[in-house]
């Protein structure tokens, strides 16, 4: 474990969540956090699924990193998310029990699918490309801005049940997904 999730100070991270849906009551099965450490991109990633017995002290060490940077107003640092109505909403349910959003009971985040909607480079706006992901997608984005090419979670989860995946590889799935969020983010 990275001594910076146990005592994380300010600066901007990302946060990326797998869920085993899109609806309301889906249940979040991992997460990943990535900072900079200087000049290096470091992540960690935390196996949060209800039903897993060896996941209680991932799930306490996450829960204590939310207290200390996403739920804590007072956080100097910023958490950025791709596609931040998603992630928050269930972080919140999920790890603040808290079912309506209010600014006051977070720090300071940040949105990249939102910055790529809003950004004034709109030249692919209405483009799809062939694996049909939306212009504004993490994975579309990443190979547009930082030539990284990223698998689809549906390659990760093989059209299946996400808690039936192989565990490292929806892991390292998540702890991409959240170092390409920060560099996007910086980019």
């Amino acid at each position: 474990m990275e001594p910076w999730i146990l005592n994380p100070f300010s600066k901007t991270c990302a946060i990326d969540i797998e869920t085993t849906g899109l609806g309301r009551e889906c249940e979040i099965i991992s997460a990943s956090v990535a900072w900079r450490d200087g000049d290096t991109m470091k992540s960690e990633g935390f196996w949060l699924d209800r039903y897993c017995e060896n996941s209680k002290s991932e799930r306490a060490v996450f829960q204590a990193f939310l207290s200390q940077t996403l739920l804590n107003p007072e956080y100097q640092g910023e958490i950025v998310f791709h596609n931040i109505d998603f992630d928050l909403k269930h972080l919140l349910r999920r790890f603040a029990k808290i079912e309506r959003f209010s600014s006051k009971l977070v720090c300071r985040g940040s949105d990249t699918l939102t910055i790529s909607r809003v950004s004034k480079n709109n030249k692919y706006i209405s483009h799809i490309d062939p694996k049909r992901q939306s212009s504004h997608s993490l994975k579309f984005l990443a190979k547009e801005f930082l030539g990284i090419e990223h698998s689809s979670f549906d390659e990760v989860v093989n059209h299946g049940n996400i808690r039936f995946a192989n565990r490292k590889t929806v892991m390292d799935y998540n702890k991409l997904d959240a170092e390409i969020t920060l560099k996007l983010h910086e980019h």
